[in-house]
């Protein structure tokens, strides 16, 4: 959708008269939706957007693998990878401006930790529960 010359459209936010395209308020940045043909709001800024997708693929790659933690034993590892990944992204997301994907970072970071701990320490009560049962 083409913006035409001349026309403004209010900010939802701070009310400052913008272009009729453009994506973010000129005076407070908050994001201004745009409408598709249909009536359906698009909204360029969330985290699976394709134009934030380059600047946010460690924070879903890390949240992706802290989801597959959940599964028994397999969060053995791949929650401490998904930890580990959450941090880093969230480092990368602090200095990157177009990086918008704070919310998977931080969900990568708890759900890694919370499925390592767990994880771990149902392995540790099984080997000392088959080792009391002469399994070892």
């Amino acid at each position: 959708m083409e913006a035409e010359q001349g026309k403004t459209a209010p900010c939802p936010a701070c009310g400052a008269d913008n272009e009729s395209g453009a994506p973010r308020c000129s005076t407070c940045g908050i994001l201004i939706s745009r409408r598709r043909r249909r009536g359906v709001m698009v909204e360029d800024d969330t985290p699976f957007s394709p134009a934030a997708t380059v600047h946010n693929r460690p924070a879903l790659r890390a949240y992706r693998i802290s989801i597959l933690s959940v599964l028994p034993g397999v969060g053995l590892v791949a929650g401490p990878v998904g930890f580990v990944l959450g941090l880093i992204a969230r480092r990368r997301g602090r200095r990157d401006p177009h990086f918008t994907a704070r919310g998977p970072a931080l969900a990568a970071i708890i759900l890694g930790t919370l499925t390592t701990v767990t994880n771990w320490a149902g392995f540790v009560l099984m080997y000392f529960g088959l080792r009391a049962a002469g399994w070892f």
